[in-house]
C-alpha cells in the first residue's frame, strides 16, 4: 500500500534536481538529476514567469503582452539545483527564477514511441462529419468513449442538440476533464468579426 499518491507526489517534486541549465537565445535546456533533458522556450518561459502571478498563481497579464523577441541573456541551476534562475537580454536587471519541480513538470519531451499516424481525411473533404446527441455524450460513458474517438481520429465531431448557453461546452467537456479557470473565465465566446 505504502503512501498515498499524492505524497508520493509531494516526495518525488522535492527529490527533482536541475543538475544544469544551460541558456541560449532562444531556448533554455535543463538537465535533471533523472537523466531528462527538457527544452524550454524562452517566449513559453517568459510568459510563465512565476513573478508575473498573482496569489493565486493565476497569470495577471495577457499572453500577447509578452515580448515576441524575448531572449535569454544567462542561466543557471541555484540552491542545490532546486531552482532555475534565467536572466534576460535587453531588460536591466530582469530575472525570472523557476522552480525546478515546475520546470520537471513542464519539460518538453518526445514520447517514447513516435506517435501513430490518424488515418483521415481532412474535414472538408469527409462527408458526413461524425454528429453525436448532446445528451448521450453527457449520460452515457459508451457515446463519450465515441466523441473522444472521433475527435482523435478525425479532428473534430458535431454534437446536435446542446442548448444555447454559456455553459453547455464546459458541461460537455468536463466529461473529458476538468475545465481549467483562467483569467478570462471558464469559457467565452468566439465571435467572427469579419461577417
Amino acid at each position: 500500500f505504502g503512501a498515498p499518491a499524492s505524497m508520493r507526489m509531494v516526495s518525488r517534486m522535492l527529490s527533482v534536481r536541475a543538475t544544469s541549465a544551460t541558456g541560449r537565445r532562444d531556448a533554455l535546456d535543463v538537465g535533471f538529476a533523472d537523466g531528462l533533458v527538457g527544452q524550454f522556450h524562452a517566449l513559453w518561459l517568459h510568459d510563465n514567469c512565476p513573478s508575473r502571478r498573482g496569489a493565486t498563481n493565476q497569470k495577471t497579464h495577457a499572453t500577447a503582452d509578452t515580448p515576441v523577441g524575448a531572449s535569454i541573456a544567462a542561466a543557471r541551476a541555484e540552491d542545490e539545483g532546486a531552482r532555475v534562475s534565467v536572466d534576460w537580454a535587453g531588460s536591466a536587471g530582469a530575472r525570472s527564477v523557476y522552480d525546478a519541480a515546475w520546470l520537471h513538470q513542464h519539460a518538453f519531451r518526445l514520447p517514447d514511441e513516435p506517435p501513430r499516424a490518424l488515418a483521415h481525411a481532412p474535414p472538408s473533404a469527409r462527408e458526413p462529419l461524425p454528429r453525436l446527441a448532446y445528451r448521450d455524450v453527457l449520460s452515457s460513458d459508451a457515446t463519450l468513449f465515441a466523441w473522444v474517438r472521433h475527435l482523435a481520429e478525425e479532428g473534430v465531431c458535431i454534437l446536435e442538440g446542446a442548448p444555447d448557453s454559456p455553459d453547455s461546452v464546459c458541461t460537455a467537456a468536463e466529461r473529458i476533464a476538468p475545465v481549467q479557470e483562467t483569467i478570462y473565465g471558464r469559457a467565452w465566446a468566439v465571435v467572427d468579426s469579419s461577417a
